[in-house]
């Protein structure tokens, strides 16, 4: 299985962005692709209008939120991959941190770029509009 890490840096308070990655509105309005998502463990999400999906497994308000993740994209048979997303202040805004694991062999560079392309680039640009 493949697995990768990456981060970035956001000009966004850490409470904001956990806010917006954990909620239907901000999570759509940040990405730009629909989501349905809401800030309860156990609570099933989708993002990308429907092209990601699965369950919040754990959340530390501000720091943390711990997602199973596929993607329609997923054959059948193959398990869910796991998502973690660390959140940390730092002077210029916040660190964001995905740890991405258990994902289908040879797919991890995939959504390696995916996340760059589909999350951390219209994000930045969401929020230095703000």
């Amino acid at each position: 299985m493949d697995k990768f890490e990456i981060s970035t840096i956001l000009p966004v308070k850490a409470a904001m962005l956990y806010t917006d990655w954990t909620t239907s509105k901000g999570h759509t309005e940040m990405t730009g692709g629909e989501a349905i998502i809401r800030n309860e463990v156990g609570s099933k999400y989708s993002a990308w209008d429907g092209y990601i999906f699965g369950t919040i497994e754990e959340l530390v308000e501000n720091k943390l939120i711990q997602m199973s993740w596929r993607t329609a994209d997923f054959v059948e048979e193959s398990q869910n991959s796991q998502l973690q997303v660390m959140l940390e202040d730092i002077n210029n805004g916040c660190k964001i941190t995905l740890k991405h694991w258990n994902i289908p062999d040879g797919d991890g560079e995939k959504y390696k770029d995916g996340w760059q392309e589909h999350y951390f680039e219209p994000m930045l640009l969401y929020y230095m509009e703000d």
